[in-house]
């Protein structure tokens, strides 16, 4: 006698929902109740002791399926007897007098949720209800028991339907848990938040206890650098030195967890129970210690010739978890999401080298502290001479060592950014205020890095707003350096962000100008008060010097074009200083000048150079060159308009502003500039010759 699945349809039910509630509330009361309670109770008296033996013969039937074959072999003895316990107790729950509906529905979810998170398909639900209920039928018979059995039948066909709805549920759940998945894998803007966003949304999902994402580290061990769970750091520590004394001891050792098996065949692989799993056996005791019962590792980014580059670990507290149909599909699309993502991040530059979990979270924690300590770098005004700001960079202390920005940033979340940028900020606003308490510069201002993604979150805004106003800091004294990046658009109105800057009243300057994140198209677009040109882009070598001042030069003029001041970073001395005042810039920022100095020292350095006169000995080598580059500016635009006029051939040059040179050589060139033009290759020939001459020489 199969089982009823469904309750009986009429036109009445189908079409007039107060109707199907009656009938529902009939149904229910045939179920539970005083009116079944003597036929349930009787029936109850005869399958108690025969419950074992019908649970024996339903688990004996189960060997052969599937799917339920699958789990029911990976189980240990003791899990065996621990499942049979637990599905006898069910039986005689769904055969209890004083069953309610609520309490019935609250123990099939339980169980559905069980079966779902195991390797139970959805398609065997149906065949395994009606099994058991034939065993049933088998062992007691149905003529002492017609009236209850299909009372028995209907609380199994219900407890059927809230197995499936649980499924459902867990289904649905799995389906935004994608879809969250899929909107960080295009907008996650580096590698870290990629992992710790990923590890926190995935260890919250319905059948993962744990999550870890690693890569390879320096030992070539797998390094973890994303974790959630609870227990599970303590769970690696704890393996990591089994594995470490082993070695040590000089015992054979052969990777074989799931992920190491998996680095290897770059597929995914699963331990379907740590318990009886034949490869598992040293960390065994341990990880069911903690509760992990299976595991799967799935192999991330692989490329070609190499495998993969990242390692994605997911824990189960269920045995057979992460290997039905509906698991396993989910795992190639997270496979899949995470892949595109890493690649993305890595086109960008955007995946660094790894940093442990431990490691990324002391420095978070360190951000919180007085560990973040602002250093200052002064910025100089060429025309006035005088120091007009400085720029706040961060430094964290981590016992003995101070860390660059290089250093820590890379291990930083965008949780972790926010929290450096408002502590970083009212620090620097403070020590803004006791100068301006002291006398020392009444017109010194300061500037301050903020994340490009932070124009999309307006805490940020809000940090700024309460900092100024904490710190009695007007707006304009403050300048926020923003690098502004090929993807920070992806979803937010940049200029509207920017606006609602401007609107407070701080100034805006684009860091890291040319660093290859910038575009000249958003220089014009976005409401930038400054540009900052990359430091990378002004490094002078032996044979680069006339193009990196070639390149100041024409990004000079083209921020002064759209109104923007410019300030050049990275100036080391002062032949590049010279050579950028004569080519236009408005500040720079410097060794120069001075390194970035902590609070006490760069208030001892502003206190001894309010101003920053020009050098006595002037023409270096730089600074001859930016002259020539100049004077060949000229010559273009008098050679143009002669040309518009028609006089081409009566242009005669401006006296050439070199005197370190050989007087020769100068004649010839000028020979050349006149009869031949600047962009004649004879022109061009003798023009590198006289760059290499003033190359050679030392300034």
């Amino acid at each position: 006698m199969p089982l009823r699945t469904a309750l009986p349809e009429t036109p009445a039910t189908r079409d007039n929902p107060a109707e199907t509630a009656i009938v529902i509330a009939q149904d229910e009361a045939q179920l539970y109740g005083p009116a079944c309670e003597p036929g349930l109770s009787s029936l109850l008296l005869d399958i108690a002791p025969l419950a074992a033996r019908i649970i024996d013969a339903y688990n004996l039937r189960l060997e052969g399926m599937p799917r339920s074959r699958h789990l029911l072999k990976a189980l240990s003895d003791e899990e065996r007897v621990e499942i049979k316990r637990w599905q006898v107790a069910n039986l005689l729950g769904l055969l209890e007098p004083g069953l309610t509906a609520q309490t019935h529905e609250a123990m099939a979810r339980a169980v559905g949720r069980r079966l779902a998170l195991s390797c139970v398909g959805k398609e065997e639900l149906a065949f395994t209800k009606d099994l058991l209920y034939a065993l049933i039928i088998e062992h007691v018979g149905r003529n002492k028991h017609d009236r209850t059995l299909p009372v028995l039948s209907a609380r199994m066909m219900r407890d059927l339907a809230w197995h499936l709805t649980v499924y459902q549920e867990i289904h649905a759940q799995r389906t935004r848990l994608l879809l969250s998945i899929t909107r960080l894998a295009w907008e996650a803007g580096s590698y870290v938040d990629l992992i710790a966003k990923t590890a926190e949304l995935l260890a919250g999902h319905p059948g993962i206890c744990a999550c870890l994402i690693g890569r390879p580290g320096n030992m070539k061990t797998l390094c973890f650098e994303a974790l959630e769970g609870i227990g599970l750091e303590t769970y690696l520590a704890r393996a990591q030195a089994i594995r470490s004394s082993r070695i040590d001891a000089g015992e054979p050792w052969l990777e074989r967890s799931p992920a190491e098996k998996a680095w290897r065949s770059n597929r995914i692989e699963h331990c379907i129970n740590v318990a009886t799993d034949a490869d598992m056996p040293i960390w065994r005791g341990l990880a069911l210690e903690y509760g992990f019962h299976s595991i799967v590792a799935v192999p991330l980014a692989s490329q070609s010739g190499i495998g993969p580059t990242a390692m994605l670990g997911l824990y189960s507290n269920y045995p057979g978890g992460f290997s039905s149909d509906d698991q396993i599909a989910f795992l190639k699309q997270l496979q899949s999401l995470l892949t595109y993502a890493i690649l993305r991040l890595d086109a960008q530059e955007n995946v660094v080298h790894p940093v442990p979990y431990q490691q990324r979270r002391r420095w978070a924690d360190l951000l919180k502290t007085e560990a973040l300590c602002m250093h200052y770098q002064p910025l100089l005004d060429l025309k006035t001479r005088r120091i007009v700001k400085v720029e706040a960079l961060a430094r964290l202390r981590d016992g003995d060592r101070l860390l660059s920005p290089g250093e820590f940033f890379a291990a930083l979340t965008s949780e972790d950014f926010l929290v450096l940028y408002a502590r970083g900020l009212d620090q620097t606003l403070r020590q803004w205020g006791l100068w301006q308490r002291s006398g020392l510069n009444p017109d010194l201002a300061v500037s301050i890095n903020m994340p490009a993604d932070a124009l999309g979150d307006i805490r940020y805004y809000d940090a700024t707003v309460q900092a100024l106003t904490r710190n009695g800091c007007p707006p304009s004294m403050l300048t926020l350096e923003i690098l502004e990046t090929d993807d920070m658009s992806v979803g937010i109105d940049v200029v509207t962000a920017l606006d609602r800057y401007r609107e407070l009243g701080v100034s805006l300057a684009e860091d890291d100008l040319g660093s290859g994140h910038s575009s000249l198209k958003r220089m014009r677009e976005l409401p930038f008060d400054a540009v900052k040109i990359d430091r990378s882009l002004v490094v002078i070598g032996s044979e680069n010097s006339a193009d990196v001042l070639h390149f100041i030069f024409q990004l000079t003029r083209l921020g002064h074009s759209l109104g923007k001041n410019v300030i050049v970073e990275g100036v080391e001395d002062e032949g590049l200083l010279e050579a950028v005042t004569i080519l236009g810039a408005d500040a720079i920022q410097g060794y120069v000048l001075t390194p970035p100095l902590p609070a006490d020292e760069i208030t001892a350095w502003l206190a001894a150079h309010p101003t920053y006169p020009e050098p006595v000995r002037k023409h270096s080598v730089l600074g001859q060159m930016a002259r020539l580059l100049i004077w060949e500016e000229c010559l273009y635009l008098l050679r143009d308009e002669a040309s518009v006029m028609g006089l081409a051939s009566d242009v005669t040059p401006p006296a050439l502003p070199l005197d370190i040179i050989d007087p020769g050589l100068s004649r010839v060139f000028m020979l050349a500039a006149i009869n031949q033009g600047p962009s004649s290759p004879e022109y061009r020939r003798i023009r590198e010759k006289l760059m290499q001459a003033l190359s050679d020489r030392t300034i």
